[in-house]
């Protein structure tokens, strides 16, 4: 007796077959889509990281009196951090720095610009000095404020990247709150 595969056995194998293989391809497809994520939210979280990093320093050195919100959309702030202090007159000089110059009278320029932080030394009359300098890119919203009765600035950054391999913006929030040291 012959012991071959009936078409019926055949179809069966075939279609069993197609079954595992979708499955398996679901399965992978599903564990790309999830590791493509997680890598860009990562990105992305770094780039808050570094945000936050770099204000927080310098806007924790500063004070309320030489902190300048201008209210547009995305926001932008001007502000100056202590660079000096006499010490037989206890006088601050206010001011910032580039490079490891100390620019005395001069100010802190962040705003947003074609999805980049970006940071300017500028005067008083916000004419730039030295910059800019990329902060961060992929920011697409940059909102500080001074919230009333509080001694803190809340800072909301929304950042925001595309993925060509998921077709989709994938976006990233947090909010940052920043305490002023200095009188």
């Amino acid at each position: 007796m012959r012991k071959d595969l009936t078409l019926v056995e055949t179809v069966i194998v075939l279609s069993l077959l197609t079954i595992i293989v979708g499955i398996t391809y679901g399965v992978l497809r599903t564990n790309q889509i999830t590791n493509q994520t997680a890598q860009t939210t990562l990105s992305l979280y770094r780039e808050a990281k570094r945000v936050s990093d770099e204000i927080t320093q310098k806007l924790s050195a500063s004070s309320f009196n030489h902190i300048n919100i201008q209210d547009t959309n995305p926001d932008k702030v001007k502000f100056q951090i202590p660079i000096n202090v006499n010490p037989s007159t206890g006088e601050t000089t206010w001011g910032a720095f580039w490079q490891g110059t100390n620019l005395s009278d001069d100010y802190f320029y962040y705003y947003v610009e074609n999805s980049y932080l970006k940071k300017e030394i500028v005067d008083k009359d916000s004419d730039t000095l030295y910059g800019p300098k990329i902060v961060a890119q992929y920011v697409k919203d940059f909102q500080i404020e001074h919230p009333t009765d509080t001694e803190y600035l809340k800072i909301n950054l929304t950042l925001e990247k595309y993925t060509l391999f998921l077709n989709r913006k994938i976006e990233y929030k947090t909010e940052i709150k920043v305490y002023p040291q200095n009188q």
